[in-house]
């Protein structure tokens, strides 16, 4: 609660401006240095968008399941990430 009184660009505060905009998320399950808990509320903030979780993975491991991930990834950037797209 403190932290979040204290904070304007955080996440949590600035999730709200990226509303209606293409977003996707990446977090891991298991993460203990952002909670999975902080995820899941910033999941909802951002009005449910499209998410990539890496599960049974803490944080570092989460860098480790990224490469297998790539061809998704490129998908998901060559849909939703094109320069006609006013965005």
């Amino acid at each position: 609660r403190l932290y979040l009184e204290h904070s304007r660009l955080d996440a949590y505060h600035t999730a709200a401006a990226l509303r209606g905009l293409p977003v996707l998320l990446v977090d891991a399950s298991m993460d203990t240095w952002v909670p999975t808990r902080g995820g899941d509320l910033l999941y909802e903030r951002l009005g449910r968008p499209d998410r990539l979780r890496a599960h049974l993975a803490g944080h570092m491991m989460l860098f480790y399941f990224l490469p297998s991930q790539s061809e998704r990834i490129a998908d998901w950037l060559e849909a939703n990430a094109r320069p006609d797209s006013g965005r």
